[in-house]
């Protein structure tokens, strides 16, 4: 039986991707301009740059919270990273919805 009580995991692993990139990414002129030398910052990162960078973030967090998509789901997997990396590619799609989420309920609540 799948256990879907651990699925507020992948939620949470969603939210906390999401607020990774909004902070040290899009927030952070600083932190940008020390990461890419010689570069002025620039907010416009192009949508692939994001998604890589996001994907990257959620698999780390996926790993570290051996959190397994497969696993969660109650199918055993054979090669045993491969449900890692599909929960943080999966978190990392999730995260961007997240974001598109709270921009829409703000922008709502700002307008009444």
């Amino acid at each position: 039986m799948p256990d879907f009580s651990s699925l507020g995991a992948l939620i949470a692993l969603a939210i906390l991707t999401e607020a990774t990139i909004q902070f040290f990414i899009m927030d952070t002129p600083a932190f940008v301009s020390a990461v890419v030398k010689n570069t002025e910052f620039t907010p416009d990162f192009s949508p692939f740059t994001l998604r890589c960078i996001s994907a990257v973030i959620a698999i780390a967090y996926a790993y570290n919270m051996n959190l397994d998509i497969f696993e969660l789901l109650g199918f055993p997997s054979r090669i045993p990273y491969i449900g890692i990396i599909a929960t943080g590619i999966i978190a990392s799609r999730g995260s961007n919805f997240v974001h598109d989420f709270i921009k829409r309920y703000y922008n709502r609540t700002n307008i009444t």
